[in-house]
């Protein structure tokens, strides 16, 4: 049995911006949404399950107004693209995206104390597979009657800084035979976080994911286009998987460019997550 703590959370980015390093608490879980089905003259009391399924998170930590920290980010409208790796920050490791919104604010100030800030956010689960909501590794759902839908999400290209003008291909993901080789049915989702970025001058910071069947020779799956205005940023991008050519094959890698003509000051600093939904059947 393997044992985790909090120094193992590899990051946490709302909207690009990096809040594990304020934040105290962090929590998530997966409810499947139930009905009483009990009638008269049961012993017992019966729920069904009404194919609706229900992500929750709630991240508590310090009340910070510095740029590209969380209250920024709270204070935001709409969905927000909220990323983390709750067991390391190395490639392979697990990943959970979602793109949902806050539902609730909590500010909170306490004497003796520094003022702490607590959001909460839900998103929904598509029964069907469509990954509207989070996709994580340990979030596989079972409906009676229908085929299985299974997820899994992994830590792409771990949270660094790169100054390279490009393109450069990062570390190659193998997803291991099976399922995840010349994937026909079901989708990949693609995050995208930059905590810090200077084009210096580049008109745009190009990301993408590639897939490969053998390793060798890799194509586009997933691309992300941050434009110079975007900055501090979060992205969430799908495709569905279909028969080949269009299939999603078992290798996957991240590679970056600066565009355009940049100065010796360029960075940035981002992390990628991939998730896979496929039918088990």
């Amino acid at each position: 049995m393997a044992l985790a703590g909090s120094p193992d959370v590899g990051f946490v980015l709302l909207e690009g911006r990096r809040i594990d390093n304020i934040t105290t608490s962090m929590k998530h879980k997966y409810s499947q949404i139930l009905d009483e089905t009990t009638a008269l003259g049961d012993a017992d009391k019966a729920y069904t399950p009404v194919q609706q399924y229900l992500w929750e998170c709630s991240i508590e930590g310090f009340y910070n107004t510095g740029t590209g920290l969380a209250q920024e980010g709270l204070e935001l409208t709409g969905n927000q693209v909220l990323m983390y790796a709750p067991f390391g920050d190395a490639i392979g490791d697990e990943f959970v995206g979602v793109d949902g919104p806050h539902g609730k604010i909590t500010t909170m100030m306490e004497r003796s104390k520094l003022h702490r800030i607590q959001a909460d956010f839900k998103a929904s689960i598509s029964a069907a597979g469509d990954l509207t909501g989070p996709v994580t590794r340990a979030q596989d759902v079972y409906t009676a009657g229908v085929p299985t839908y299974e997820s899994r999400g992994m830590v792409q290209t771990p949270l660094s800084t790169v100054t390279d003008v490009g393109p450069t291909n990062l570390t190659t993901l193998d997803w291991g035979a099976g399922n995840y080789t010349d994937q026909e049915i079901g989708e990949a989702v693609g995050f995208l976080g930059i905590s810090d970025i200077d084009v210096d001058g580049a008109g745009n910071f190009l990301v993408e994911i590639q897939d490969s069947a053998n390793d060798i020779a890799y194509a586009n799956l997933i691309v992300f286009t941050v434009a110079l205005t975007d900055g501090i940023t979060g992205q969430r991008v799908d495709v569905a998987a279909a028969v080949a050519p269009g299939d999603i094959e078992r290798y996957t890698q991240t590679q970056y460019e600066f565009q355009g003509v940049s100065g010796a000051s360029r960075t940035a600093t981002f992390a990628v997550g991939l998730a896979r939904r496929f039918i088990v059947i």
